[in-house]
């Protein structure tokens, strides 16, 4: 194999374009061109970057399917959670999440059951929580006032909340104080709603 000659690859008032290394053995030379260098160097920021992302990646499970997360957990720590012979889960989704002003954050999920072998349906609604692992909090029972969306630490309500024995009562819970602290109170959530409600009504007389 012919060997390459670093003072042929190289002449006066020209930059070389490849870079001449000697290798071990003496007499003998490798060839780097400025592509493979590029190239070795895109290769290694991919892998920092990489290396990078991973350490900052959020809890297992906070990339996969929350709601399949927070049924689990559900299902794992909820004392009343349907049993599926006496009580059958008919609705369990995830409304969104909710940050205290603290950062703490706060999952929210509608959950709704129905007491098997009834003619008329009968059955247990709840609006349970879970913190920044899935892990379950606690719940709240409602009866018509489901959870609509979050907008910070607030969760808005179908309505005013009508829960049993828990001294909230607003279309409003906010967690801003944490989970242990929920405050419920009025607020003007539906205006947009109504104005073109009201809109639709008056086209409608004309």
């Amino acid at each position: 194999m012919m060997t390459p000659n670093p003072n042929a690859l190289q002449r006066p008032g020209h930059r070389a374009a490849v870079s001449i290394h000697e290798s071990r053995a003496p007499g003998r030379y490798w060839v780097v061109s400025p592509l493979d260098t590029m190239y070795r160097f895109f290769a290694l920021f991919i892998a920092v970057a990489w290396l990078g992302c991973g350490c900052a990646t959020a809890p297992l499970g906070h990339s996969s399917d929350i709601r399949s997360s927070l049924l689990a957990f559900a299902k794992r720590s909820d004392p009343d959670f349907p049993d599926g012979h006496n009580m059958v889960l008919t609705h369990f989704s995830h409304v969104g999440q909710l940050v205290s002003s603290g950062g703490e954050i706060v999952y929210v999920a509608d959950q709704r059951a129905v007491i098997a072998g009834m003619l008329a349906p009968r059955g247990q609604n709840y609006i349970t929580f879970f913190d920044d692992h899935f892990r379950y909090l606690g719940k709240v029972g409602y009866v018509s006032s489901r959870p609509l969306w979050c907008e910070g630490s607030r969760l808005y309500l179908f309505g005013d909340f009508d829960g049993f024995a828990t001294g909230l009562s607003g279309n409003v819970l906010d967690v801003a104080r944490g989970y242990g602290h929920i405050t419920a109170y009025h607020a003007r959530a539906y205006e947009v709603q109504e104005t073109l409600m009201i809109e639709r009504s008056t086209m409608r007389c004309i």
